[in-house]
């Protein structure tokens, strides 16, 4: 018997994806420059900073960043200062091992198996295997096909998992699921 996970994470992970996506950095600059002259004078700028300063808390003193970005002086920025205050100026993120010691703790999965215990037996039969098959694939979207899973883990063969072979066969699971889907790396420029 095989369980499956039901949805597509590919369109929905495209979806959130563009959902994410702002204006290109042309497109925010062009909606900025309200008289259409190719440059941001500081009543421009202005309007994203007050955005900025809404969404981070922070407040930006746009005189002193024109004073810092204007290159040629004549001030406005220019797609490319406005290019150059911005990039200056996002978000880095924390630092990669900051990255991994924010991932989640593994599940916890002596407690997957007394959940999935129903009849307190100590160990689980193949009808108790779908319960804890379904409830991965659901929150994995991956297939477990519990005869594969007994014929793996069932060492005793006896037709169950105890809480042992199950542990086994979780964590086994787990070091397959991570395989296929790499951790996201995080690149820091200073």
């Amino acid at each position: 018997m095989s369980i499956s996970g039901i949805g597509s994470s590919s369109l929905y992970q495209s979806q959130i994806s563009a959902m994410r996506r702002g204006p290109s950095p042309e497109e925010m600059f062009n909606q900025l420059d309200e008289d259409s002259s190719s440059g941001l004078s500081q009543t421009e700028f202005s309007t994203l900073a007050d955005k900025i300063a809404e969404a981070t808390g922070q407040e930006i003193d746009v005189e002193e960043l024109f004073a810092t970005y204007d290159a040629d002086g004549d001030g406005e920025l220019s797609q490319s200062e406005t290019d150059e205050v911005m990039e200056a100026n996002r978000a880095k993120g924390p630092p990669p091992e900051m990255m991994a010691a924010m991932q989640p703790p593994p599940p916890e999965f002596s407690l997957l198996f007394s959940d999935s215990d129903a009849d307190e037996s100590g160990s689980l039969d193949s009808s108790e295997l779908e319960g804890l098959a379904e409830m991965i694939s659901g929150t994995t979207g991956s297939t477990i096909d519990v005869d594969e899973l007994l014929a793996s883990f069932d060492e005793d063969e006896d037709g169950l998992l105890s809480e042992e072979e199950t542990v086994a066969a979780l964590e086994a699971r787990l070091r397959r699921l991570t395989k296929r889907r790499p951790a996201p790396s995080v690149s820091r420029t200073t």
